[in-house]
């Protein structure tokens, strides 16, 4: 209760001491989603919906089988799927297809924990091509890494598929992808009217220390990465430096994407606990394994 009222505070110090810029930011905001979040889920998750009910990942699951083990054969569409949508799509899939039956609730919990990734088009959007691939091959390693500390089921299901994509499935599809990118505007909004607030708050201070600069920053882009990707990229670091800390912070997807996936779910067949605790750790190996690429490769 003390944490709202002080946030609702400094909602209404930042409104008051320059209301033009705090509208302002919410339009920068809904400017990253138009051009960078809506092209890259609405094509992706279209796209990762009909691959999954014409079940044609089925034929190639088998290069996953020997190294990531589910009870389900979907499970494994899924994880195919996941790199390349990203969250929230890949939690609002799982949770559609554990209500399906088509996936059991062990394999959906395996898969939001190691969906670590986030849509490449987006990447694309803010990295260079060079950088995303450097992310991809990296978190696909990590991915490797946690799966080998997460229990594997002892026996696969069974589950009877068939062929189950129409106009009509597509349709709602479009629909429900609608709906989770406004769920996704309204989210990043709400992430940084609260970022805006407190750097405003900061400011009133007038601490003129370009460390302290630095560090708010980057505790900041934790808050929404797409705009925190931005910030850090306007430090004047060494891109040694700066690729590995975007690339943890891609991989903990930051709290606003992480509250767009706990709004995706449904809370009583999920751990989140485990979901966040598991991004933690793999955001700091991330950390450390892309620091290690860029110091061998000299990037």
């Amino acid at each position: 209760m003390l944490i709202f009222l002080i946030m609702i505070f400094l909602i209404f110090y930042s409104i008051l001491v320059n209301p033009s810029l705090f509208f302002s930011d919410i339009i920068h905001t809904m400017t990253i989603w138009l051009y960078h979040t809506y092209p890259s889920i609405f094509v992706f998750y279209l796209m990762a919906d009909s691959l999954l009910k014409s079940n044609v990942l089925s034929k190639v699951t088998f290069i996953l089988k020997p190294f990531f083990k589910f009870q389900t054969a979907k499970a494994y569409e899924i994880f195919i799927i996941s790199m390349l949508i990203g969250n929230p799509g890949t939690s609002s899939l799982v949770n559609q297809e554990l209500k399906n039956g088509f996936i059991s609730e062990i394999d959906a919990n395996k898969l939001l924990r190691l969906s670590i990734f986030m849509n490449p088009l987006f990447l694309i959007s803010l990295l260079s091509i060079k950088e995303v691939f450097i992310v991809i091959i990296c978190q696909l390693i990590i991915c490797f890494i946690i799966n080998l500390f997460i229990k594997s089921p002892k026996y696969e299901k069974s589950i009877k598929l068939e062929f189950n994509f129409s106009y009509l499935n597509f349709m709602s599809s479009v629909t429900k992808v609608i709906e989770m990118l406004l769920m996704i505007a309204s989210i990043m909004i709400i992430a940084n009217i609260i970022k805006f607030s407190i750097v405003s708050f900061i400011q009133m201070f007038n601490i003129q220390n370009e460390i302290f600069s630095i560090i708010t920053k980057l505790l900041f882009s934790i808050i929404e990465v797409s705009t925190g990707i931005l910030d850090i990229k306007t430090l004047g670091l060494s891109q040694a430096i700066i690729l590995p800390i975007i690339a943890g912070l891609i991989t903990f997807q930051g709290i606003s994407i992480n509250m767009q996936i706990y709004n995706t779910l449904d809370k009583s067949l999920f751990s989140f606990k485990k979901i966040i605790s598991t991004k933690i750790i793999a955001s700091i190996l991330m950390l450390v394994l892309v620091s290690l690429v860029s110091f061998i490769f000299g990037i």
